[in-house]
């Protein structure tokens, strides 16, 4: 695709292991790009705060693809230096060890390089993403707790080269067939969001809600039912938690404008892609942190009437401000308003001047 400012995209995105294993595979999607292809390319979660998914997931999804670089990583860099880039966009730290070899290329050692942070980094292995930092040109960081992360980490960057960019995002305001049954009572609604897992704090906002007692008000948990997922909701089973499972197309069922305050349960200040979906929706959010960090979030201050704060997996702070949400949601002292369907111009548009910069700089 050539945009009107005349910027050609090819897409390469990695085999999945485990999708080959899978009777019904989905096919990638073309998105009406020049190029899609599909190849190996090497993955590492060692720089990042994460889960391990265990051994046997880790095997398939990333050992086994890093050997299969190993074997094809010349035809996957032949493959990039066919398109002759301007730019590399790199979409997750997952793939700075694709960083070494672009640099060790004649033909792309002179390309910008982005890399989108979409993850905590971690501080504990901060050596290994210091490796690179050098040959990146910019980071995008998806929200502000992800970049102050990486600005306090010690590393000396440039501030001039860290971007804030929310995920794209789309609110719908109907509710899908297939999920309507979930809001079918008249409860005041809090919900979390997202990937079921320790880091998450699932069982501790879990544990505080129903320490809270709060009438007629019922906890979503909306997430894929994993082996964790599965220990969490048999301990946490009653009439005022409900176990959705995951909702396809989250942001655009409905789902958020009928959610009254969607919670975050992380050990440490948190926004993220949810967050931000129900406060466009017109819900309010509970994060663990304090106005602190929104104060220096600015996409979070515009919205600075909707959020709340509690100290991280401190229950009675918790319980204090969900009571203090609740008594505002039951009183009817809060009038909810949908600001945006979507940020998808304001994501395009971002885009196109952060690559059209680097190509002239």
């Amino acid at each position: 695709m050539q945009n009107e400012k005349e910027i050609e995209f090819n897409h390469l995105y990695r085999r999945n292991f485990i999708s080959l294993l899978k009777k019904n595979k989905n096919k990638k999607k073309d998105f009406n790009l020049n190029s899609i292809e599909a190849s190996w390319l090497p993955i590492s979660n060692a720089c990042f705060e994460h889960i391990s998914p265990g051994f046997i997931r880790n095997l398939l999804s990333i050992y086994l693809p890093n050997i299969f670089f190993g074997i094809f990583k010349k035809r996957v860099i032949n493959k990039i230096e066919f398109t002759k880039p301007d730019i590399i966009h790199l979409n997750s730290v997952v793939l700075l060890p694709l960083v070494k070899f672009i640099k060790q290329s004649s033909l792309l050692k002179n390309c910008k390089i982005i890399l989108h942070v979409r993850e905590l980094v971690d501080l504990k292995n901060i050596r290994f993403f210091k490796e690179y930092i050098d040959c990146i040109s910019s980071f995008i960081c998806i929200d502000y707790a992800v970049a102050s992360r990486i600005m306090n980490a010690g590393l000396e960057i440039n501030k001039k080269r860290i971007s804030i960019q929310q995920n794209p995002f789309a609110t719908g305001t109907m509710l899908n067939e297939d999920i309507k049954h979930w809001f079918k009572s008249d409860k005041i609604k809090f919900s979390i969001a997202g990937v079921i897992g320790k880091d998450k704090g699932v069982d501790f906002v879990c544990e505080s809600f129903i320490d809270a007692k709060l009438d007629n008000a019922e906890l979503l948990v909306i997430g894929k039912i994993n082996n964790y997922a599965a220990t969490i909701q048999k301990k946490y089973s009653n009439n005022t938690i409900t176990w959705t499972g995951e909702i396809d197309s989250l942001s655009i069922s409905g789902a958020f404008s009928k959610i009254n305050c969607l919670i975050r349960g992380e050990k440490q200040f948190c926004t993220g892609r949810t967050v931000y979906e129900s406060l466009f929706s017109g819900g309010l959010v509970l994060l663990p942190g304090s106005e602190d960090d929104a104060k220096n979030d600015e996409f979070l201050g515009e919205f600075i009437n909707q959020v709340f704060f509690y100290n991280p997996r401190d229950l009675a702070s918790f319980n204090k401000s969900i009571n203090k949400i609740y008594s505002l949601i039951k009183n009817n002292s809060f009038n909810s308003q949908i600001r945006t369907k979507s940020n998808f111009a304001m994501y395009a548009q971002f885009f196109k001047k952060k690559y059209t910069e680097l190509v002239l700089a």
